[in-house]
């Protein structure tokens, strides 16, 4: 019945990520302050993206300069501009989630002291 190479894969990798998924719940349930700062440090990563919005800021930017109706070379430096700023956006939203990793190393830290 099992014969088949990919079934044989299927069915192991599926036991392998049950074993996983029930060794990492019971180590979250062993660990609830480690698990708080988990949840913390997931919601804070949202929290960076949203609060960022650099697409949509992009975006709109873009629209701007185009419903100007600006002529070529000022179109240009328009849209370069637009650019530049999703570009600090970006760099904006990285160094939220680097001080948001390092809230979290600091629980973790924590955690491991009690």
């Amino acid at each position: 019945m099992w014969n088949h190479p990919i079934k044989r894969f299927a069915s192991s990798t599926f036991v392998a990520g049950a074993l996983l998924a029930t060794a990492l719940a019971s180590h979250a349930q062993a660990t609830p302050c480690k698990a708080a700062c988990f949840k913390q440090f997931r919601d804070g990563a949202q929290a960076c993206v949203v609060e960022g919005n650099c697409s949509r800021t992009f975006s709109t930017c873009r629209t701007n300069c185009i419903h100007k109706n600006m002529p070529g070379p000022d179109l240009s430096d328009c849209l370069i501009g637009c650019r530049s700023d999703r570009q600090s956006c970006r760099q904006d939203v990285a160094n939220c989630k680097g001080d948001n990793l390092d809230t979290y190393r600091n629980c973790k830290d924590a955690c491991d002291g009690q």
